[in-house]
């Protein structure tokens, strides 16, 4: 029975308005691009309309239209539980990566503040060979007391943390982003005074995402979870064609009067030799336990892409972008992202 288009027209109506989906509102750049401003140190009008109000919202459009397409009821209002819900579903590929496009950009923006001291421009091709700074004194280093000292126990210094974030986001190629993360171990905390309450965080750490990828290691345990199942439908495969050859075989033995038995004996132990080794590896076994024990907060995120920063630094300009972003950086929304910290109460002495 096929439905009037009169009725799809009207399910589309309810998808639509069930579908609430509208770009985020940022303080900081709606003020600017009311005033039609630059965000002083780190962009210019131009970028700040492209990277947010045409990329973003457009974005937000993919999304609800890949929520209508695909007639997913009862979409979660909160993007991060859309982005949950969405994962690992081929059916709902493009509805994920939009939405974790999109809270991947929007995390970034809301951890800017304006820097009046700091300025822009395309770079030459000299830039390439620059010197990087190794100047003792860190600016705009954080002023929170216990996210600074937490990033020192984890990293050894400011410098050092300044270094290898700035570092790791400039050996991103293409699309992605850096990520400055809380982690915890649920086997740990598990062991730890109080833990039953949650997990327990103690260690802060650095992580590099691609193209939409996302820190969340829960989810990324599903990836795991999948590569197994295909490992074992590749598995089931083997087995059946293991199955025919015994059947061959059995014929063939029939024919030339040998012992059927003794055959079929000989081919199970094959196969039980192929399914030991098709078990997998400690290697295997290490990074599932890696994914499924382990959870990760996103506390600061720094878009490493070259749309980020063509427009106002040039090809050449990616170290001066970057050295501007941490200049720029709102370490108080970064503090208010920080779960509280688990510190040991007993301190050995060697």
């Amino acid at each position: 029975m096929f439905k009037s288009s009169r009725t799809v027209s009207k399910v589309r109506l309810l998808f639509q308005r069930s579908v609430s989906y509208n770009l985020p509102s940022i303080r900081l750049l709606d003020s600017l691009k009311s005033t039609e401003s630059d965000l002083p140190g780190l962009f210019s009008n131009k970028t700040i309309n492209e990277l947010w109000y045409n990329r973003g919202q457009a974005l937000v459009d993919n999304l609800n239209a890949q929520i209508i397409k695909n007639n997913v009821e009862n979409a979660p209002a909160n993007l991060e539980e859309l982005i949950k819900v969405s994962f690992s579903k081929n059916d709902l590929n493009a509805l994920f990566t939009n939405a974790s496009l999109l809270h991947n950009l929007q995390f970034f923006l809301e951890s800017l503040k304006t820097n009046e001291d700091r300025s822009f421009s395309k770079a030459q091709i000299s830039a390439l060979l620059k010197t990087p700074s190794t100047s003792i004194k860190v600016e705009n280093a954080p002023q929170d007391e216990s996210l600074a000292e937490w990033i020192n126990d984890s990293f050894g210094s400011m410098v050092e943390f300044k270094t290898l974030l700035l570092n790791s986001a400039a050996s991103i190629k293409g699309d992605g982003t850096t990520w400055l993360v809380a982690q915890a171990t649920y086997s740990e905390s598990a062991m730890r005074d109080g833990a039953s309450t949650g997990v327990s965080f103690d260690t802060l750490a650095i992580v590099n995402t691609y193209n939409a990828g996302i820190v969340d290691d829960s989810m990324r345990s599903g990836q795991v979870t999948k590569m197994k199942h295909q490992k074992q439908l590749k598995l089931d495969a083997a087995n059946r064609r293991d199955q025919e050859r015994k059947e061959m075989a059995a014929g063939e033995v029939q024919e030339q009067g040998q012992a059927v038995e003794e055959v079929v004996q000989e081919t199970q132990k094959r196969s039980i030799s192929a399914d030991e080794n098709a078990l997998g590896s400690v290697e295997e076994a290490e990074e599932v336990m890696l994914f499924s024990d382990r959870k990760l907060v996103p506390l600061l995120a720094i878009d490493a892409s070259m749309r980020a920063y063509l427009e106002d630094y040039g090809i050449y300009g990616k170290r001066q972008y970057l050295e501007n972003v941490w200049h720029c950086v709102d370490w108080d929304v970064v503090a208010s992202r920080t779960p509280k910290r688990f510190k040991p109460s007993m301190v050995f002495e060697y």
